[in-house]
Protein backbone atom coordinates (compact mmCIF):
# COMPACT_ATOMS: atom_id res chain seq x y z
CA UNK A 1 0.00 0.00 0.00
CA UNK A 2 2.87 2.50 0.96
CA UNK A 3 4.64 1.88 -2.34
CA UNK A 4 1.27 2.70 -4.35
CA UNK A 5 1.40 6.24 -2.70
CA UNK A 6 1.47 9.11 -4.94
CA UNK A 7 4.61 11.10 -5.06
CA UNK A 8 3.40 14.56 -6.20
CA UNK A 9 2.32 15.70 -2.67
CA UNK A 10 5.74 15.34 -1.92
CA UNK A 11 7.28 17.37 -4.59
CA UNK A 12 8.89 21.20 -4.08
CA UNK A 13 6.22 23.50 -5.83
CA UNK A 14 8.09 25.05 -7.82
CA UNK A 15 11.32 22.59 -8.22
CA UNK A 16 14.27 24.17 -7.56
CA UNK A 17 16.36 24.19 -10.51
CA UNK A 18 19.61 25.45 -12.06
CA UNK A 19 21.80 25.72 -15.24
CA UNK A 20 24.74 23.63 -15.79
CA UNK A 21 26.91 26.66 -15.37
CA UNK A 22 26.11 27.75 -12.27
CA UNK A 23 29.09 28.10 -9.54
CA UNK A 24 28.80 25.15 -7.10
CA UNK A 25 29.06 27.42 -4.37
CA UNK A 26 25.52 28.85 -5.59
CA UNK A 27 24.13 25.55 -5.69
CA UNK A 28 25.03 25.41 -2.09
CA UNK A 29 23.17 28.66 -1.39
CA UNK A 30 20.25 27.59 -3.08
CA UNK A 31 19.99 24.19 -0.74
CA UNK A 32 20.46 26.09 2.26
CA UNK A 33 18.07 29.02 2.00
CA UNK A 34 15.57 26.41 0.40
CA UNK A 35 16.25 23.66 3.27
CA UNK A 36 16.64 21.16 0.19
CA UNK A 37 18.86 18.10 -0.35
CA UNK A 38 18.55 18.04 -3.87
CA UNK A 39 18.03 20.49 -6.87
CA UNK A 40 17.53 19.92 -11.00
CA UNK A 41 19.73 20.83 -13.75
CA UNK A 42 18.24 22.27 -16.77
CA UNK A 43 19.80 23.89 -19.17
CA UNK A 44 17.22 25.50 -22.26
CA UNK A 45 14.20 23.27 -20.51
CA UNK A 46 16.53 20.48 -20.86
CA UNK A 47 16.81 18.26 -17.38
CA UNK A 48 20.57 17.40 -17.14
CA UNK A 49 20.62 15.97 -13.78
CA UNK A 50 20.27 16.69 -9.95
CA UNK A 51 23.10 18.18 -8.01
CA UNK A 52 22.96 17.28 -4.00
CA UNK A 53 23.83 18.14 -0.99
CA UNK A 54 26.34 14.74 -0.98
CA UNK A 55 27.76 15.63 -4.34
CA UNK A 56 28.62 19.19 -3.77
CA UNK A 57 30.30 17.89 -0.30
CA UNK A 58 32.51 15.41 -2.56
CA UNK A 59 33.27 17.92 -4.55
CA UNK A 60 34.32 20.64 -1.81
CA UNK A 61 36.59 17.64 -0.08
CA UNK A 62 38.11 17.04 -3.53
CA UNK A 63 40.39 20.08 -3.19
CA UNK A 64 40.81 19.81 0.72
Amino acid sequence: QFLDTAVDPYVQDPALSLGSEAPAIKALAMLEQNDTSYLFVVDEGQYQGDVTMQSLAKLFCSFG
